[in-house]
């Protein structure tokens, strides 16, 4: 799926994203997440809370209370840039779509696929 980063003139809070980043379980530090593989994966989707231009922070589904969320910020490269590069924009129904694949597997409790993005094939891994 081709993203579109998101610019600085995009930003408001609600904004759906989703992180374009690679695969980084860093920013998880609840043990029971830790256990079943959570991390923030490349697609994971979220909502702009902070709009700060050099801070852009994001709640990301089911880290809503993690390092990922609280702590991360995003920021454009430098001056002369417009866009966050590591930021995507994401349609509504794709961000609902997401969050309930994502949502599902989390409660289920099983052992998240070892870097493989939950909703790359539509539905919930095996």
């Amino acid at each position: 799926m081709s993203s579109s980063y998101v610019k600085v003139t995009d930003l408001h809070i609600g904004l759906p994203v989703e992180y374009l980043g690679k695969p980084d379980p860093d920013v998880v530090l609840d043990e029971e997440l830790q256990a079943i593989g959570m991390a923030l994966y490349s697609g994971h989707p979220g909502r702009i809370w902070s709009t700060t231009t050099q801070h852009v922070q994001v709640t990301w589904v089911g880290l809503e209370d993690e390092p990922a969320t609280y702590a991360v910020g995003f920021s454009v490269p430098d001056d002369d840039e417009t866009c966050y590069p590591a930021l995507g924009l994401l349609a509504e129904d794709e961000f609902s779509r997401r969050e309930r694949v994502l949502q599902d597997r989390l409660a289920s409790r099983k052992n998240l696929p070892g870097w493989v993005t939950p909703w790359v094939h539509g539905d919930s891994p095996p």
